[in-house]
């Protein structure tokens, strides 16, 4: 990890020991990431008072913005927090009067797991089902990225369990790719359809054959998921895992299709 890297990691942490140290040996804290959130953006994102007062002291751009046009005030306005607003405040912070792109930072909350910042948006009426240019819905960012209790929450709050994004990918798909159990427990109580397949014409269960997630292939086959479907290049589950060495996977669904047999 480099130092800049490492300050983000401190930033959100709230731990200002170790961005003390980094500031001293000149880490860049007005370097933004790929969405432009710099260290200060996220130390006022995440409410750590004693670290958004060590970078103003040491010269951060409290005005940057985010490539969505959003600075800190911005941030900290929309979660709420108190201090950290009175901080910008006294500093002659500035806010941007613009919250077009709100569906864009609530996407960002839910591929971060953010759910204040998550809860905010929802009852502030967000379209919870919304996709986005990249093709991606929020149920999405938060399952791909492990977040259970944000999926949770939009799943509780009206959340289409089913809706796909990129290529066709359902939340279900997706998780069944990274490999979270906890996850697809969660999609398939909410009534997941376990036989979607996606642009490729992979299912679920192709694709946690491919990844060798063998938990997640025997709760879809205990789900009702068909091992025979193929995929458009007529692979299906076994022959997929057989392909990528996932010998105890095979053997599941082998004795699985003998069993039916």
């Amino acid at each position: 990890m480099n130092s800049w890297a490492h300050l983000m990691w401190a930033t959100r942490k709230g731990n200002r020991s170790i961005a003390e140290t980094l500031i001293e040996e000149s880490v860049e804290i007005n370097k933004g990431d790929c969405k432009g959130r710099t260290p200060f953006i996220i130390a006022c994102c995440y409410g750590h008072s004693r670290i958004v007062e060590l970078l103003i002291e040491n010269k951060a751009d409290i005005n940057q913005m985010d490539t969505d046009g959003w600075t800190a005030l911005n941030w900290a306005k929309r979660l709420k927090h108190s201090i950290i607003i009175d901080i910008l405040n006294h500093h002659c912070a500035v806010e941007i009067d613009d919250y077009s792109k709100e569906q864009l930072h609530f996407m960002w909350a839910c591929a971060w797991g953010h759910n204040d910042l998550v809860m905010s948006f929802i009852q502030n009426r967000i379209d919870i089902n919304s996709l986005d240019n990249a093709g991606r819905t929020p149920l999405i960012e938060a399952v791909k990225y492990g977040h259970l209790s944000t999926a949770c929450t939009l799943l509780c709050e009206g959340a289409d369990v089913n809706k796909p994004g990129y290529h066709n990918n359902t939340p279900l798909i997706e998780v069944s790719r990274t490999g979270n159990l906890d996850i697809v427990n969660l999609l398939v109580k909410y009534k997941a359809n376990i036989n979607d397949s996606n642009a490729m014409g992979n299912t679920a269960l192709i694709e946690a054959s491919k990844h060798g997630h063998i938990d997640i292939v025997k709760i879809l086959i205990k789900n009702g998921a068909n091992i025979w479907h193929e995929n458009k290049k007529e692979w299906n589950a076994t022959s997929k895992g057989r392909l990528h060495g996932n010998t105890d996977v095979v053997k599941t669904l082998e004795n699985h299709d003998k069993n039916i047999d």
